[in-house]
């Protein structure tokens, strides 16, 4: 697995982005988690971390979300190119079933989708 120093989780449920961070610094022993409640803020983070030069290696997001939803941040990460598919991994994630089996419409193919709650095992068989 790469080094992962940087997560980034875009979910408008204050309890889940609690539990998720607390799961992955059981993971991660040194990583830095920030938390955006929707896309839209989640690519201002990104803005300015790519202006820093500090980018998250992981990036986490919720599908159902107010203002943007997980599709539509994944398609306008891509849209602006903040960020190298290849260096970050993305993971869009739902309670919803339907998500499992539908097509991302035209979302980039390195995106993972992972049904909620995220767990140790599903998320270290992601990232290998």
């Amino acid at each position: 697995m790469n080094s992962i120093n940087r997560i980034l989780l875009v979910d408008d449920d204050k309890i889940y982005l609690y539990t998720t961070e607390r799961l992955l610094k059981r993971v991660f022993t040194d990583v830095e988690i920030l938390s955006a409640p929707h896309g839209a803020a989640a690519l201002a983070m990104l803005r300015d971390g790519a202006d820093a030069g500090q980018l998250p290696q992981l990036i986490i997001s919720d599908i159902d979300m107010p203002l943007m939803d997980g599709l539509a941040f994944i398609r306008e990460l891509e849209r602006l190119k903040l960020i190298d598919f290849n260096s970050t991994k993305l993971v869009l994630n739902s309670n919803s079933h339907i998500y499992r089996y539908a097509d991302k419409a035209g979302v980039n193919t390195a995106v993972t989708y992972i049904q909620k709650p995220i767990t140790k095992e599903n998320l270290l068989s992601f990232l290998g």
